[in-house]
């Protein structure tokens, strides 16, 4: 009965969504036509905005029945200052994505194409659709896991990146607490094999496969309760990806999947126990966490978690100097 409640609930919820989102959806898309290539502007639809707003907020009703049912984190309430913050990110994580990753992917098209353009090969033309769709979700999964490593390793990125990791209390949020110069980072790293294999050459399944993708982002990030038994080897989990968001040193830089689990087992960056639920958190005391439920904090720590890396390569390198 509660499940049945709770996608009701859902339904309702991104019906509501998706009618307020659409004029601004259309305006936005409308400022940012001369960025887009005109391929994709053909698939950005109603039907593509509606499901982006069901997997973002529609499904929040789920997540936190499953949260209630399998709480990976007892002592961690469902409406938490985290998922409250987050919700902030994740209103504003559309607005960055269309405003900047628009842009710079169109300056490294431009880039690319004055002195890469030799490394262009159109090989996935001459197969077939089904034989398309499989290797473009496939290459560009393993795209995900190896930018997502790069973060993690150099030093410079990762003080990016650490903002995404800096929560305490992982939510149905947490995938789009994600600084824009990490994201940016992410766009640049994996562009030149995805524009070298034309990766996008099944733009409508591509896209398909990026709406299942952010529905399951938001899936695993949320303080659930599961391994998904024998999908485990196949698929990141709620349990798996908590090790990679792990406060422990032990579990530092592993379980780095998107989607697929397997490019952790075939690299050696698995983890291998399946029960283990630790806090999460980054090794930084110095980090401006958000700790309060109130107005200031909510308009405030935002900016201050955005500015910190900035603050902090500039110390670190004025220490060195």
């Amino acid at each position: 009965m509660w499940l049945l409640l709770s996608l009701i609930a859902g339904g309702i919820i991104g019906a509501v969504v998706v009618r307020a989102m659409m004029p601004v959806s259309a305006a936005l898309f409308e400022a940012c036509g001369s960025l887009v290539p005109s391929k994709f502007c053909s698939i950005i639809t109603s039907d593509a905005v509606f499901y982006y707003s069901f997997a973002t907020f529609g499904l929040l009703p789920l997540a936190l029945f499953l949260e209630h049912l399998l709480p990976a984190r007892e002592q961690q309430p469902m409406l938490s200052v985290g998922l409250l913050h987050d919700a902030c990110w994740a209103v504003a994580y559309p607005l960055l994505k269309i405003s900047l990753y628009t842009g710079f992917g169109s300056l490294l098209a431009s880039v690319y194409s004055s002195h890469l353009a030799f490394l262009k090969t159109d090989f996935l033309a001459g197969y077939p659709l089904p034989a398309q769709v499989f290797f473009v979700v496939v290459a560009a999964d393993f795209l995900a896991w190896f930018h997502h490593l790069v973060r993690h390793k150099v030093a410079f990125l990762w003080e990016f990146h650490k903002v995404h990791h800096s929560t305490t209390q992982l939510n149905y949020f947490t995938d789009q607490r994600v600084h824009p110069v990490d994201v940016l980072a992410a766009q640049a790293i994996q562009f030149v094999p995805f524009y070298s294999l034309s990766l996008d050459t099944a733009v409508p399944t591509f896209v398909a496969w990026q709406l299942f993708t952010g529905w399951h982002t938001r899936f695993y990030h949320a303080n659930i309760r599961t391994n998904l038994g024998p999908f485990r080897h196949l698929l990141v989990t709620p349990q798996s990806h908590r090790i990679h968001h792990s406060a422990d040193p032990a579990h530092r830089d592993r379980n780095f999947g998107v989607i697929f689990s397997v490019w952790d087992w075939i690299f050696g960056t698995r983890h291998n126990a399946v029960d283990d639920y630790p806090a999460t958190g980054i090794q930084d005391e110095r980090f401006p966490l958000e700790k309060e439920l109130k107005l200031r904090s909510f308009l405030l720590t935002p900016i201050r978690q955005l500015c910190y890396p900035i603050l902090s390569i500039t110390h670190r390198l004025g220490r060195r100097a």
